[in-house]
């Protein structure tokens, strides 16, 4: 267990910590995303545990992650896009079930145990990043008139699509990259930054959807 992933798990469990303690001051859709921090956290750290418990790798998780996550995703997604035409709503549907569809056959029948879901990974992380650009194409048709930096919303979509964007190459290519140890070993620290800020934006778009709450 290295120290970034120290870091990295401890700040998680501040995000989840702030996330449980407001849990009934939250919207719904951001009761989703702590459940999300809750299984990514649980999940990683199940991971690093058995490594040091003797198994060859973490990889195994990372099938875990991807389903859960597509799961939680649309949840989230189907809660801020609720007041959407159909069309939006129907999209982010098919989304959702063609990326969890496409992770699952992944799983099962070619990136299987022990081999990393790179395919199931970059899955989640286009229907992330399609999911996202689609509320802000609402935010965009019906703005609000309070600014940018005070809009749960903004913050949350910024996190994930600067996450997903920057990640998704290193994702889609790293059984390859994995095999090229210099460019392995560069890039894994950048994909662990972009990690933090999109937790940093998580806790920036839950505090502000409880101070919105709490206004109300």
């Amino acid at each position: 267990m290295t120290f970034k992933f120290i870091i990295y798990g401890f700040y998680l469990l501040v995000v989840l910590s702030y996330g449980l303690y407001n849990f009934n001051k939250i919207t719904r859709p951001f009761k989703y995303v702590v459940a999300l921090i809750f299984t990514a956290l649980v999940l990683e750290l199940y991971g690093k545990l058995s490594v040091v418990m003797g198994a060859a790798s973490d990889h195994y998780i990372f099938h875990f992650c991807a389903v859960s996550f597509i799961f939680l995703n649309f949840l989230i997604y189907r809660q801020l896009l609720k007041q959407a035409n159909k069309i939006i709503r129907q999209i982010v549907l098919i989304v959702s079930i063609c990326a969890l569809a496409g992770t699952l056959a992944n799983s099962f029948f070619y990136q299987v145990y022990p081999v990393f879901p790179s395919i199931g990974i970059s899955l989640h992380a286009g229907q992330t990043i399609i999911l996202s650009l689609l509320v802000f194409q609402e935010m965009i048709k019906k703005p609000l008139k309070e600014s940018l930096i005070y809009q749960p919303l903004f913050w949350l979509n910024t996190g994930n699509l600067f996450f997903y964007t920057f990640t998704f190459l290193v994702f889609a290519f790293f059984n390859f990259f994995k095999e090229t140890v210099a460019i392995y070993s560069w890039l894994l620290p950048f994909v662990w930054i972009a990690a933090l800020a999109m937790y940093t934006c998580y806790f920036a778009a839950l505090y502000l959807d409880k101070n919105r709450m709490h206004a109300n």
